[in-house]
């Protein structure tokens, strides 16, 4: 600054801090909203992952201890002698109308 002219600065401090705590207010809003959103995203990414790991741990249990399977061992376990065993049989060989039903029933319950 030259020593001959009148400081001007104080004015434009003034302005530039009235602009500051306009740009700091939106500083202070964005970073709250991309706060919020990357808790979002990171809540959805838990249930997914949730979700996952139920698939895998479904896939990985055997047919007998499904929760299908409850009722028939609770009626077995009346005779001593009842087993529970499963038949895998090819998808060609099980009936349209077994199909057809598991879709209905599926549909119902959804």
């Amino acid at each position: 600054m030259r020593p001959d002219t009148a400081p001007v600065w104080p004015r434009c401090a003034a302005l530039s801090m009235a602009r500051g705590g306009v740009r700091r207010g939106a500083h202070i809003a964005w970073k709250g909203f991309c706060y919020t959103l990357g808790i979002l995203v990171v809540a959805a990414l838990a249930v997914q992952l949730w979700f996952f790991a139920q698939v895998l741990c479904g896939a990985a249990s055997s047919p007998s201890k499904a929760r299908s399977c409850g009722a028939h061992c609770a009626t077995a376990r009346e005779d001593p002698g009842a087993k529970l065993a499963h038949q895998w049989v090819p998808y060609a060989r099980v009936s349209s109308q077994l199909k057809r039903a598991v879709v209905a029933a599926e549909d119902a319950s959804s």
